[in-house]
């Protein structure tokens, strides 16, 4: 074909090749290394002087996770605008900003050709969850739009799998990301209402679709409107059904049982957690949740018992994160306990995974948790360099009910030395963090109780451990009270 340009229907496969460079996101010297050809060979392509080969235009959609036929719409796209607008010159520019004009005037009704198109039906699998996992990051980069659009197109995309992994995606970032969390949650209740399937089958899928939400609106203290939320999601459950036997029955009994302890319905949260041991496919990750409600509880010694049954449950490899929070909240538990060395050595193996998962936020509340064991050994030095470090880390992120966990924490270290000079200088780092809605207003009370002590320089040791446990309770459960 030497170096004349075709017109954009004599050369499908560079329309093909455009797109799929453009879904990739890469650059054209990226798109063109991955396909293992010369950046000039694909200017060809894209200039319309050669046709890729099939094999080349296969890697394409591959690098872009589409579907060859998604490139075989774009093309039918852009033959409706040549029929039905009158170009003049026709070269490969004007193909270019036509294409452009014929996609915006073509897409919404190319979007209802597409979803109502009868695709060939596959059963559900497990391991449509697994290759959820790897399509997740790509997928939730798409458009509602153009997430439609691949959906349909290509059928080892399984919205049900994509669903629950985004909710879980959501789970997992809620406590360090709550937009992040917010975003994945939205997500999977939007990949929820495309499950189709027998009856009750796409019942069950927006039913955890709900169930993440509001987990997602749980976190950052929206409790009215996630109990309403979770209710719809139980009223759903109820239509419910699994004829594949692919859902997890403890996931949703789990997942509420944070909710009731948020709202200090304890006894409904262990009753939750009692029945998704019993019948979940994870009871591990039921009993951590037991676990932490028990700590919010202050049954620090029930805490340990739970998190204890869950560690021979565990893999290392199959779940780092579950593994990684068994290990952490259970030296948690046990510095409560007085127990320094078993604490001490949980945070040597938990440090190594929580490094490979590299979420800072962990990495900063294990820095706390190191300084707390340090305090707890007598080893005051060691103690003070690792709190001051996590209390700088968490005033950066704007973690003001972790400033103050850590500064009443160093308080309780200087003070044990009576210096109380130096511990009145520490009240700004809490005067600072005091004016958070992070913190609320029974918290507030404690520590301006404390504050006011070490103004005068009449602050104990005691005084500041007992607001510091206060908190760590009063974290999980706003409304409890403080006595002095």
């Amino acid at each position: 074909m030497g170096n004349k340009r075709m017109k954009p229907e004599e050369a499908p496969g560079c329309v093909k090749m455009h797109v799929y460079r453009a879904f990739s996101g890469f650059t054209q010297p990226e798109f063109s290394d991955e396909l293992g050809i010369a950046v000039g060979t694909l200017g060809q392509y894209e200039t319309f002087l050669h046709e890729p080969e099939p094999e080349k235009l296969a890697d394409g959609a591959r690098l872009a996770n589409l579907s060859l036929e998604f490139g075989d719409t774009i093309v039918c796209l852009a033959e409706i605008d040549r029929r039905t607008r009158v170009r003049e010159g026709g070269g490969a520019e004007d193909l270019l900003e036509g294409l452009a004009r014929s996609l915006r005037f073509h897409a919404e009704q190319a979007w209802k050709l597409l979803l109502s198109m009868e695709m060939p039906e596959r059963l559900p699998c497990e391991e449509d969850r697994q290759r959820a996992r790897d399509q997740l990051p790509l997928l939730k980069e798409y458009t509602p739009a153009q997430r439609a659009v691949v959906l349909r197109l290509d059928a080892e995309h399984q919205p049900w799998a994509l669903c629950l992994e985004a909710g879980e995606a959501a789970v997992n970032a809620a406590s360090g990301d709550i937009d992040e969390a917010k975003k994945l949650a939205q997500l999977s209740r939007e990949l929820a209402e495309t499950v189709k399937g027998p009856k009750g089958w796409p019942e069950a899928i927006r039913s955890r679709a709900l169930a993440y939400q509001a987990n997602a609106l749980r976190v950052p203290g929206n409790l009215k409107e996630a109990r309403k939320t979770f209710d719809e999601a139980n009223c759903l459950a109820e239509a419910g059904a699994d004829p594949y036997g692919l859902l997890d029955p403890g996931r949703l009994p789990d997942l509420e049982a944070s909710l009731c302890r948020a709202e200090r319905d304890f006894d409904k949260a262990l009753q939750k957690l009692d029945m998704a041991i019993a019948v979940g496919r994870s009871p591990a990750r039921a009993l951590i949740n037991k676990g932490a409600t028990l700590t919010a509880m202050g049954e620090y010694g029930r805490a340990v018992e739970a998190l204890r049954a869950a560690g021979p449950r565990l893999d290392r490899d199959a779940d780092p994160r579950l593994w990684y929070k068994q290990r952490a909240n259970l030296a948690v538990n046990l510095t409560f306990l007085k127990e320094f060395g078993e604490a001490a050595e949980l945070v040597e193996q938990a440090r190594p995974v929580a490094m490979e998962l590299g979420d800072e936020i962990d990495l900063i509340r294990l820095t706390w948790l190191e300084g707390r064991i340090q305090g707890g050994l007598g080893r005051r030095a060691a103690a003070r360099f690792l709190l001051e470090q996590a209390l700088a880390k968490f005033a950066k992120e704007g973690m003001a009910y972790d400033v103050c966990l850590a500064a009443l924490e160093i308080a309780g270290l200087l003070l044990d030395e009576g210096k109380t000079a130096e511990v009145k200088a520490l009240t700004v780092e809490l005067a600072e963090a005091f004016e958070s809605e992070d913190v609320h207003h029974e918290a507030r009370k404690a520590l301006d109780l404390f504050r006011k002590a070490a103004e005068r320089e009449a602050a104990t040791a005691e005084l500041a451990r007992q607001v510091l446990g206060f908190l760590f309770r009063a974290r999980h459960d706003p409304a409890l009270r403080f006595a002095a």
